[in-house]
């Protein structure tokens, strides 16, 4: 009789854990299928490769968290001051259409990053992998990753970032 009261709480306490915590546990699985990726498509050593993945990852909480307009711009140059990678560009986009890049550049007025390859494959994947390229101005190699964004709610939106690979 106690064992099954015993095991019943701690059935119970199980439950209530796990279900605190559906965007961590989204998260964890998606870094599980990120790490996949990763060894699969990136065009990167290991080294920086874990470095950009982890990058990623850090820019999704910053950007997840933040409340404004100007804490998202904070946290894509937090993104491009990262002195383990050279960053070409860290830019978000909204569930909503709204879009952030740094550093700033000039859009067409019916730029919509939500019909872009990149916030497509992203919000299909999790996490997402363009195949390098070549950047017309700099003549540089660059490699892409874009991870799903989340707060309290779900998905709100993707960060892409824009390595050099050379």
């Amino acid at each position: 009789m106690i064992g099954k009261l015993i095991l019943t709480i701690l059935v119970a306490m199980t439950i209530n854990m796990s279900a605190d915590k559906p965007v961590e546990t989204n998260f964890w699985e998606s870094d599980e299928t990120a790490s996949e990726t990763i060894s699969a498509e990136a065009d990167l050593g290991d080294a920086a490769s874990d470095l950009l993945f982890n990058l990623a990852i850090e820019g999704a909480d910053w950007v997840g968290a933040a409340t404004s307009e100007t804490e998202i711009q904070e946290a894509l140059t937090e993104i491009t001051l990262y002195e383990d990678l050279e960053i070409q560009y860290a830019y978000y986009g909204s569930a909503e259409g709204a879009f952030y890049i740094y550093p700033s550049m000039e859009l067409p007025e019916d730029y919509d990053f939500r019909e872009r390859p990149p916030y497509l494959n992203t919000m299909a994947e999790e996490i997402y992998y363009a195949e390098p390229y070549t950047d017309a101005i700099t003549n540089r190699q660059i490699q892409t990753i874009g991870i799903t964004v989340y707060d309290e709610n779900g998905i709100i939106g993707v960060l892409g970032i824009d390595a050099y690979i050379d």
